[in-house]
C-alpha cells in the first residue's frame, strides 16, 4: 500500500519508519526543511501549495491512503488533507496527540485567539510566550508597563524590538532549566499552546511549580477524517491488521 503520511511532530516519523519497516510504501511529507535522510522512503520537505498541489500528488504517485500526523495546531494541513481526499476519493486518518490537563495545582485560562491572549495579560508585567514568532506579529501592541519574552526557534529576519527578548531554542526541555529560567526572568504568566508534547511539558510543571499562571491559545477543531486516532500505536496496529 502506497500511503503519504502529513508529518510534523515526532511520532510522525516514528510512525513513517515503523510502518515502512512492515512493507509499506511511505511518502513523508514535512513543511520545514529538516535534514531527514531514510532509504526505505521518500522525503518531500516543504509542503504542498494548496490542494491542487496535493492532489496531483497523490494521483501522480498512485496514493492509496493519506496519514495526517501534523501538529494540533496545523489546521490548514489538516484541512485540505481532507478536502483533498474529498476530491481524490483516497480515504484520510488522522492522529491527534492528546492534549494536556490541568490539575488542581494548576491556573489556566483558555483563549481562541492571539489577540484574546494579549488582552487577558494586560495586567502582567513579564509574560513568557512559547507560542512560536507569530507573537511577534503583535510587538507593536506591548503595553508600555510590559515585558515580553518570546521563544522561539529562529528569529524572524534578526529585527530587534523594544521590551522583547527573544530566546531561540528548541525542546526538549528539562524542569529544572525551566524553573531557573522562570526565575532569572521573573515570568509571572505563561503563554503556550497545548500541543500535548512531552518534550515541552517541563514548562507547565514549571509554571505549576512557581504558581504562575498560564494562559493556553486553544486548540483548533479538527476536520472530520474517514478514522481518527489518539494513539499512534493504535493507528500503526489498524493499518498492519489490513495490510
Amino acid at each position: 500500500m502506497k500511503i503519504l503520511i502529513l508529518g510534523g511532530i515526532g511520532e510522525a516519523w516514528m510512525a513513517a519508519k515503523k510502518l515502512s519497516a512492515q512493507g509499506f510504501d511511505i511518502s513523508y511529507s514535512q513543511v520545514k526543511q529538516k535534514c531527514l535522510v531514510a532509504k526505505s522512503m521518500t522525503i518531500r520537505s516543504g509542503g504542498f501549495e494548496g490542494i491542487a498541489s496535493l492532489n496531483q500528488y497523490l494521483i501522480s504517485n498512485q496514493i492509496e491512503l493519506i496519514l495526517d500526523i501534523s501538529h494540533p495546531y496545523a489546521n490548514i494541513i489538516s484541512n485540505n488533507a481532507v478536502k483533498s481526499s474529498s476530491e481524490t476519493n483516497i480515504p484520510v486518518w488522522q492522529y491527534r496527540r492528546p492534549a494536556w490537563q490541568p490539575t488542581g495545582k494548576d491556573h489556566w485560562v483558555e483563549e481562541t485567539g492571539i489577540t484574546e491572549v494579549i488582552t487577558s495579560i494586560v495586567t502582567f508585567k513579564n509574560p513568557f510566550f512559547t507560542i512560536g514568532a507569530s507573537a511577534l506579529k503583535y510587538a507593536n501592541q506591548i503595553p508600555e508597563h510590559q515585558y515580553w519574552t518570546i521563544r522561539c526557534l529562529t528569529q524572524a529576519h534578526h529585527q530587534q524590538w523594544p521590551r522583547i527578548k527573544i530566546l531561540e531554542n528548541k525542546g526538549p526541555f528539562q524542569l529544572d532549566d525551566e524553573i531557573r529560567l522562570f526565575k532569572k526572568n521573573n515570568f509571572d504568566v505563561l503563554i503556550s499552546k497545548n500541543s500535548g508534547s512531552q518534550s515541552v511539558y517541563a514548562k507547565i510543571l514549571a509554571a505549576r511549580k512557581m504558581q504562575c499562571p498560564v494562559v493556553m491559545l486553544a486548540r483548533p477543531s479538527p476536520p472530520t477524517a474517514d478514522k481518527q486516532f489518539d494513539r499512534i500505536n493504535d493507528l500503526i496496529e489498524s493499518l498492519a491488521s489490513i495490510s
